[in-house]
This record gives structure tokens, sequence and C-alpha cells, in this order.
């Protein structure tokens, strides 16, 4: 009687083919699960979407860190003239035309890099960011995942709308992220 081979259940990763190599990590990548997490330091504003959003903890850190830097920005971007998202003041141009100096508009720093955040986005994506925004600015429950869902998405389901309205939202906060390069 001749004594069994024993058998190697797993190969060593090094072992195996090219094809195999690739088909397992990619399975691998594709098996990590998002974590949502809620860090306090970045909770956005209670009432609107996106603190809905935070808190089903579907938000990345990067989302979150990228939406309160955004808002944050939004909110320094105002002027002298109170709440409005353009800041105007007493700037005057310094040429030299003689004593009168004629008063010109300007933007402030927050300002410019809003409006190159704004610039870099997609129109389909600005127009969900001006809808996050004013959400953002009035706490109020007239924008819903499912609308955003089916609107961009066109998913009729009320569930499924309303994973497609988180997905849009978080690739928003993606692009945004990379904007502010985070």
């Amino acid at each position: 009687m001749s004594k069994p081979k024993p058998q190697t259940v797993l190969k060593e990763f090094s072992q195996l083919k090219t094809e195999e190599r690739i088909e397992l990590t990619a399975f691998a990548v594709f098996q990590v699960v998002h974590r949502g997490e809620r860090e306090r330091a970045f909770q956005p504003r209670a009432k609107t979407l996106v603190h809905k959003i935070w808190n089903a903890g579907r938000l990345s850190l990067r989302q979150q860190r990228a939406w309160f830097k955004f808002v944050d920005d939004f909110h320094k971007a105002e002027g002298k003239s109170g709440s409005v998202s353009a800041s105007y003041g007493d700037y005057t141009d310094k040429s030299d035309d003689g004593d009168f100096k004629v008063p010109t508009a300007y933007t402030n720093a927050y300002y410019q890099k809003i409006s190159r955040i704004c610039n870099a986005l997609s129109r389909r994506e600005y127009a969900l960011l001006k809808d996050l925004v004013q959400n953002e600015l009035k706490a109020t429950d007239n924008i819903k995942l499912e609308i955003i869902g089916l609107m961009r998405s066109g998913y009729q389901d009320k569930n499924s709308a309303r994973v497609a309205g988180v997905v849009n939202v978080q690739l928003l906060l993606d692009r945004i992220a990379d904007e502010y390069g985070f």
C-alpha cells in the first residue's frame, strides 16, 4: 500500500498564476464594506439632509470633513453685507487718477475658494450642491433622498431611490474632498 500524498488545500499567493492573483485581489477589494463614521467634530447642522445621512453612519470621515470645511468656508465668505454669499465691502482702486478713488467690489479668499469648487463641478453636481446648501441654510425637510435618487438615477422603488440618493450625495462630497485635497 502506498501512502497517500498530502494535498495542499490552499496555495501560497506567490504560487498562483497571474490571473488567479488578480482575481483574488479584486475579490478582496470588493469585499471591503464601507464603514461610515460619525465624528462629532464634523457633525452637520441638525435637521438637514447631510445630517440625516451622517446620523445613519453613511459618510466616511473624508466626506464629513469636506462638508464641514465647505460649509465653514461658505459662512466665512460672507462679507460686510451680512448673511449673503457674495462679499462686498470698502475696497478702493489704488490708481493714480488724482484724489478720487473709485470703490470696487471685492471677494475674499473663502468666496474665491467656494467659486473654484463650484466651477470644478459638473452641472448636475452643482445643482445638487445648491440644494444641499439651501437645505443647510434653511434646515428644512423640503429635500428628500428619495427624490434625489429618482431624479438623478431613475429609481422608482422607494428603498432603491433612497440608496441612490445617498450615493449621489456621497459622490458629491468626494468631489468636494478632492478639491480640498483631503
